[in-house]
């Protein structure tokens, strides 16, 4: 039983870095993959100009007196 086990395990990490391999050195990635880090882009880049913003809008407030 614990050899079955051993070659399971085995066997899956060998996919895994058969995977890796792919995703890192041919650079195939899955579309969903891609979309995620374009949203993850966008989202982080609105985040920026906002925290921006509410810096000017401090300072604005802190030197107006």
């Amino acid at each position: 039983m614990d050899i079955r086990k051993a070659r399971e395990f085995v066997k899956d990490q060998w996919w895994d870095l058969k995977e890796f391999i792919n995703r890192k050195v041919y650079k195939k990635e899955d579309k969903d993959s891609e979309l995620y880090e374009s949203r993850w882009v966008w989202y982080h880049s609105v985040l920026v100009i906002e925290l921006f913003i509410i810096i000017l809008l401090l300072w604005y407030i802190a030197a107006g007196d």
